[in-house]
């Protein structure tokens, strides 16, 4: 009875542990069998992502930007500024070393090649990657842009942000003439008027020097030039004028036959010349002469209070709604010898 007793025991255990055993193998196979659909299931979401994200030469700039919008924060076409904790940095904002950031989060399996405009290397990223901009990268309207490529078959997207800040050419008297100007980041610009109704603007730069500048009672128009002609109006040839297939709007003065004065100079003309050296240096300005008004030099104040009556000329123009910004030029004001400054507020 005993040994009956025994095997049906050991029997019975031997069967609990068969049983057992099989329950965890078949557990097994379906762990594995899960992990190994996890594991398929993954790489042909990755292939389908890589297959959903090629960008090749032929792909419209418009697609471009569709697909690749989500991986950029903030968006390129969009308004950043540069990182709150440089900023605060004053020995950095002197350099203008400051930096702003771009997280850029490529889709798995994709690698974005990005391209700076001074950058000396390129940044490759693979995984979510904050990469820098810096004061070098702007332009004078306060953008900057990268190119950035997907692939080896993708010649690249050009991607443009907007910053706050715009970029003054300035040259000091201290400075050659002509000569290349330094540049300087405009960070805030501020329209006010004083108690006694005056007009003037206030400027500050990154490094964190203060500019004031003041503006007449009255604005003064620039002589406007002659407006351009729409059309071509056809020329003719006849007799006394030049021979010529086109003219623009102005009817050609007509050919006056010339005496020949065999090296000879008339006393009138004589009298007229004037020494190269002892002509008066000419104001080139930069800034278009449409729309724009002249003031003295005088209402240049800078950082430092001028000696009135000061030389130099300035020229101004205001923002318009179709604008980026106002502009300001000043040629021989109080310590410099040019300034050209875009200006946001600098409005009618």
């Amino acid at each position: 009875m005993e040994g009956n007793f025994f095997s049906k025991k050991v029997l019975s255990t031997n069967s609990f542990s068969q049983i057992l055993y099989n329950r965890i193998n078949a557990s097994r196979r379906q762990t594995n069998g899960d992990a190994s659909k996890a594991v398929i299931m993954s790489v042909l979401g990755k292939a389908l992502v890589i297959s959903q994200f090629v960008i090749t030469s032929n792909t419209p700039l418009e697609k471009r930007w569709e697909y690749l919008r989500p991986f950029f924060s903030p968006e390129f076409g969009s308004t950043t500024e540069f990182d709150a904790a440089e900023l605060k940095d004053h020995r950095a904002r002197k350099r203008d070393a400051i930096r702003g950031y771009i997280r850029v989060s490529p889709p798995p399996g994709v690698v974005f090649t990005i391209t700076r405009k001074k950058a000396l290397y390129d940044y490759k990223v693979l995984t979510p990657t904050p990469i820098p901009f810096e004061v070098s990268d702007l332009n004078e309207k306060g953008t900057f842009s990268w190119t950035v490529r997907t692939s080896k078959n993708d010649f690249g997207t050009p991607l443009t942000w907007k910053t706050p800040y715009r970029l003054a050419r300035i040259v000091t008297d201290a400075m050659p003439w002509p000569g290349s100007p330094d540049m300087r980041i405009i960070e805030q610009c501020e329209a006010s008027k004083t108690p006694l109704g005056e007009r003037r603007i206030y400027i500050t730069f990154l490094n964190g020097e203060s500019w004031a500048i003041a503006f007449p009672p009255k604005d003064s128009l620039v002589p406007q030039p002659p407006s351009l002609p729409k059309l071509f109006i056809r020329g003719f040839r006849g007799k006394g004028f030049a021979k010529s297939d086109r003219i623009y709007g102005k009817a050609q003065e007509p050919v006056k036959a010339k005496k020949e004065s065999h090296g000879e100079k008339t006393e009138k003309e004589s009298k007229e010349e004037v020494p190269q050296e002892d002509l008066p240096n000419e104001v080139v300005w930069q800034m278009d002469p449409h729309k724009s008004f002249e003031m003295s030099g005088q209402y240049f104040i800078g950082s430092e209070s001028p000696p009135p009556g000061g030389p130099g000329k300035c020229r101004y123009r205001y923002q318009e709604k179709d604008v980026d910004a106002g502009l300001l030029e000043c040629h021989e004001v109080y310590g410099f010898h040019w300034i050209y400054l875009p200006l946001t507020c600098l409005k009618s």
